[in-house]
């Protein structure tokens, strides 16, 4: 009996430390109008307009939809000079708080500095951005209901089986209003005070057969008492299937960076140059939203595509980048995103088997036409697969290949590219996205040698479901005995024993994850034969049909906004 009260205290104290840190997720949107013009469902941090400028709001004032606006506060920086002020306030520290102009304008400011003619500060500012103007909507997801929950654990620890029930539903209806697009596990990772969004594995391996390991930076992760924490949860409508979860970690002198490649091998990046252009299809510069990891994304201009022409089913974006002479290889950096929509388009793709999806998954997993047919898709339709051609003296040629990401999160990711066939000063390089399926933060390219590096794979010393079940065994070997997340609030808490680190140098963090997810879909109805057809056998039919469904959703979405 003392046995068993031990086991529920402890498993009670196990759910409150986990679930009472909140859970933060920043994301971007296509701003469907379903979505952004009705409940964005969390306070807006930043928007991006058609322009490539991006808006970030103040912490306190934060953006909401209003009346078919983005309306919230900003920070501005202002200047004044000294002839233009009637008067000012200061504070202990003799700095302006607040200044008044000879047209008895008032300015409460932040941050402010004087020098002898003039005296400059932040001033919070109210802005309104007309959603006609906005490409990308970045929303704050906090995860409150959970650590609601884990308090009434500690209220009603006598009952901890049935509190841990309410903690898995509470999660459950968490996650739920986060969004309807489909996508991969989440990782979260702790910082010392709360757990970020920090990675999302293996996108677009979304059965069995396409199963694959993936190697992401963890931007987040922090030593806490000699433990590194993480948070693998499920928050979609899917089924989740973890076969192997890791760290990699990497110590490295502190002027280069780390990023790995598709392959796992993991590259230094000493000296990485931005393009020296930057165009798409029609000429447009394009150079500003790529030339750095900044949150500023290229992204298809939707409304000024016509599905009809073949043309504008995929958009072409050249970059410069200066060339060494005799350089024979390039390391390519990428951050490059799946777009929501593409995520909802690959679950509308898979509703259109109806009752037949059963067995065309059946066919993918055994290697049948079926899987003919997707890796062919995958590799040629350019959707979550992306070439990257480079101009060599005989042509365009493909040599490297970039994976999508889930929606939610990206990192950068290294490709090797061979460059022997190219002469000049100027590399070149080109990518055709499908049309609506891809955002892209930053290009560059490195050529310096790899620094040696000597990585170091970590195998949890804790794995816990939200039931306090043991999953080491399940996580630790990619050997087919995976841990399943089978529905909506399913989780598990993981933690790492941190090695010693020496203070000379730096430490990244890898997450080395394999797995594969099952969207759910209610497999009902008559398989629509002719658009599979379509999908499967026509070249470009797939962005086609999405650049149809994106811009019917946007006029409808106009429709609702237009007053009557």
């Amino acid at each position: 009996m003392a046995r068993k009260s031990v086991t529920i205290l402890t498993l009670c104290a196990f759910l409150l430390f986990t679930w009472s840190c909140v859970r933060i997720r920043s994301t971007q949107l296509v701003p469907s109008p379903k979505v952004v013009w009705t409940d964005v469902g969390g306070p807006i941090l930043a928007v991006q307009k058609k322009s490539g400028e991006r808006i970030e709001f103040a912490k306190y004032g934060p953006g909401k939809v209003v009346d078919g606006s983005v309306v919230g506060n900003v920070w501005t920086r202002l200047e004044f000079d000294k002839s233009q002020v009637k008067s000012t306030k200061t504070d202990k520290q003799g700095r302006v708080v607040r200044l008044t102009t000879n047209d008895d304008t008032s300015y409460v400011l932040k941050s402010s500095e004087a020098t002898e003619d003039k005296i400059a500060g932040l001033y919070f500012d109210r802005v309104s951005v007309p959603i006609s103007e906005v490409d990308l909507v970045w929303v704050r997801k906090v995860n409150a209901g959970a650590t609601a929950v884990a308090n009434v654990i500690l209220v009603v620890a006598a009952v901890c089986v049935a509190a841990s029930v309410a903690l898995s539903e509470g999660f459950a209806s968490a996650s739920r209003s986060a969004n309807e697009n489909e996508s991969c596990p989440f990782v979260y990772s702790f910082d010392g005070k709360d757990f970020h969004l920090d990675g999302e594995p293996y996108g677009g391996s979304i059965c069995e057969v396409l199963k694959r390991t993936e190697w992401s930076g963890l931007d987040h992760l922090k030593d806490v008492n000699g433990r590194y924490r993480l948070l693998l949860t499920n928050e979609l409508k899917e089924t989740e299937h973890t076969d192997e979860l890791k760290l990699v970690l990497v110590d490295h002198p502190q002027e280069i960076d780390v990023v790995p490649d598709a392959s796992g091998k993991i590259h230094t990046i000493a000296q990485p140059l931005s393009p020296l252009k930057a165009c798409d299809q029609d000429g447009r510069d394009i150079l500003p939203l790529i030339s750095k990891k900044d949150q500023v994304f290229w992204l298809t201009q939707a409304e000024n595509k016509d599905p009809d022409k073949n043309s504008d089913l995929k958009d072409e974006l050249i970059f410069e980048f200066p060339k060494p002479p005799g350089a024979k290889q390039a390391k390519l950096v990428t951050n490059a995103w799946t777009s929501q929509w593409g995520t909802h388009m690959g679950k509308r793709f898979l509703e259109l088997y109806g009752q037949k999806l059963p067995e065309w998954y059946s066919s993918v997993n055994s290697f049948g036409r079926a899987f003919q047919k997707v890796m062919n898709w995958y590799f040629t339709e350019e959707l979550y697969l992306l070439h990257v051609r480079v101009e060599t003296d005989a042509g365009w040629k493909t040599k490297g290949m970039i994976y999508g990401s889930g929606a939610y999160i990206a990192k950068d990711k290294a490709c090797v590219l061979d460059i022997a066939d190219v002469s000049g000063e100027t590399l070149k390089i080109k990518l055709t996205p499908a049309a609506t399926f891809w955002l892209l933060d930053r290009l560059a390219v490195d050529y310096t040698a790899d620094v040696p590096l000597n990585p170091v794979e970590l195998s949890p010393i804790k794995a816990a479901d939200r039931f306090g079940r043991d999953v080491r065994d399940e996580l630790r070997l990619e050997d087919g005995r995976c841990y399943v997340m089978p529905k909506e609030g399913d989780a598990a808490e993981i933690a790492f024993l941190a090695p010693p680190r020496n203070p000379a140098m730096a430490r990244s963090i890898i997450l080395k994850a394999s797995g594969y997810y099952e969207i759910q879909v209610e497999a009902n109805g008559e398989p629509q034969l002719d658009l599979i057809k379509k999908l499967e056998d026509e070249p470009g039919f797939a962005a086609r049909y999405a650049l149809r469904e994106f811009q019917r959703v946007q006029m409808a979405g106009k429709e609702k906004l237009t007053p009557r």
